[in-house]
């Protein structure tokens, strides 16, 4: 799906259909391939991204949560 513009598009495109209008202020993506899918998606829903990884991963200051 990743190497495929037509598939990758459509791809995001309905994910992001529900949420469409919505009021979504930010789209999460957990680890690597997350960030790939979420990206796009918070772009579609004019949404900020946050990246969810383990913790000591990313460069800036965090937030954790244990549940």
């Amino acid at each position: 799906m990743l190497a495929d513009p037509k598939a990758f598009a459509a791809t995001i495109d309905a994910m992001t259909e529900p949420f469409l209008n919505k009021g979504i202020g930010i789209a999460a993506g957990i680890e690597s391939r997350g960030f790939l899918l979420a990206t796009p998606i918070a772009y579609h829903l004019k949404a900020g991204v946050v990246p969810l990884r383990k913790k000591g991963k990313l460069p800036r200051q965090t937030r954790s949560a244990d549940l």
